[in-house]
């Protein structure tokens, strides 16, 4: 029983080192490619394409027992050549709490390999304890690093007989953040959009690619800490137009994006090692998206740690008494962008 990150998994598998239970976590929607890459590419290596109808099973549904995948588990592949079966459970959070239980504690024949998929990360050490199948791999970490993910998409721009410049990668990633499936639909756009030129150059990406919501709200709060208030104003009631909760979220990623940097500003004060300001470093360390990385170091770097701290405490405030109903949030939000 191993715990591994999603490239390092996909990694053995390409290679032909297959084990016998895979158990992906995580309920984030930018998880989904990298966990579907893992089934692709399990079921490419293990399964004989002569016979994918018969021996790649996909289960799916709250009426499945665990009868239903162990009796798959134990019929002999359809392939001639070797290959073998793969059960692929599609979402075990559809099952009854006492079912799914049961079926991790199923072991797994060796011309078999179970994909057991969960949206929940909660669920991950509790897991654990059940599964007795020794050759599982428990997966819950899908990050990929910023070197990476630059040469992932190049590498998808490729495959469509395009080039892209630093700064369009740059662009993109600013624009879609990690999620690969949001990103591989805007390559594909891209590469439509420039015809028969053969390189995708950032005005492209500018005149193509929209601003995920997420993005969306981070820009309003970095044009807030700014002091760009006209700006910031314009925002906001442009996010509010998408959707009228948006005044909770900002609220909730202010304070997130401010708790971050005065982190950052804690980390400048008590270290002098490049490494621990890499953008891979702070990402991981302190959950920020990687194309927000910059933008807090500039924030971190501008303001003393008593204004950030002020600051944090003035949306604290709003927070809490807009909950108790003590005062109108939205309101006080443009109040506090105007005085900023």
């Amino acid at each position: 029983m191993i715990e591994q990150k999603s490239i390092a998994a996909l990694t053995d598998i390409k290679k032909g080192k297959i084990h016998r239970m895979y158990l992906l976590f995580g309920e984030k929607s930018s998880y989904a490619y990298l966990k579907f890459q893992i089934v692709e590419q399990i079921r490419e290596k293990f399964v004989d394409s002569a016979t994918i109808a018969f021996d790649f099973v996909e289960l799916s549904g709250e009426d499945i027992t665990v009868h239903d995948v162990s009796d798959v588990l134990g019929s002999i592949p359809f392939s001639k050549v070797g290959k073998g079966r793969v059960v692929f459970l599609k979402n075990i959070d559809e099952l009854s709490a006492s079912e799914a239980k049961q079926i991790y504690f199923l072991t797994v024949p060796s011309s078999s390999v179970l994909i057991i998929m969960s949206k929940s990360s909660k669920r991950f050490e509790a897991v654990k304890k059940f599964v007795i199948e020794k050759d599982s791999v428990f997966i819950r970490e899908y990050s990929v690093s910023s070197d990476i993910l630059k040469t992932w998409i190049k590498s998808r721009c490729k495959e469509n007989g395009k080039e892209i410049s630093g700064d369009a990668v740059r662009e993109l990633l600013a624009r879609c953040g990690e999620d690969l499936f949001l990103l591989l639909s805007e390559i594909k756009k891209l590469t439509l959009f420039i015809g028969d030129n053969k390189k995708i150059e950032k005005s492209d990406v500018e005149e193509v690619v929209e601003y995920t919501s997420e993005t969306k709200i981070f820009n309003l709060i970095y044009a807030i800490v700014e002091r760009q208030k006209d700006v910031a104003l314009k925002m906001f009631d442009e996010l509010l137009t998408e959707n009228n909760t948006a005044d909770g979220m900002v609220v909730s990623l202010l304070l997130k994006t401010f708790s971050q940097v005065i982190f950052i500003k804690e980390l400048m004060a008590t270290t002098t090692s490049r490494n621990a300001f890499s953008m891979d470093s702070l990402s991981k360390q302190f959950g920020i998206k990687r194309f927000a990385v910059p933008k807090m170091l500039s924030l971190a770097k501008k303001y003393q740690m008593s204004q950030l701290l002020e600051v944090f405490h003035q949306i604290e405030e709003i927070d809490v008494k807009s909950k108790t109903g003590e005062l109108d949030r939205l309101l006080h939000i443009r109040l506090f962008i105007q005085n900023m």
